[in-house]
């Protein structure tokens, strides 16, 4: 079958000298790099991740495992490192 395709012009250069330094046609070069990709295993482009669930048993770094009193404690911190002694 024939068919016609547009190649940028270093790809198709490139690929002319790749087929001239093996010995093989353009045409040829071309039915093998087809069959090539064709007969990979195809694989998703986005496969999705799955993400380790760790679990632990600590008790919260907040008594009652209030976010907001955990960051009031860590920002006393800071603040008590800043004020002169």
């Amino acid at each position: 079958m024939k068919t016609t395709i547009e190649l940028p012009e270093a790809l198709f250069l490139a690929a002319k000298r790749t087929a001239l330094e093996r010995g093989t046609t353009l045409r040829a070069l071309i039915e093998m790099g087809l069959r090539t990709v064709l007969e990979q295993s195809p694989r998703s482009q986005h496969e999705p991740y799955c993400f380790p669930v760790i679990t632990t048993m600590m008790q919260p770094a907040a008594g009652d495992g209030d976010l907001n009193t955990f960051i009031d404690q860590i920002r006393n911190e800071q603040l008590h490192q800043l004020l002169p002694r």
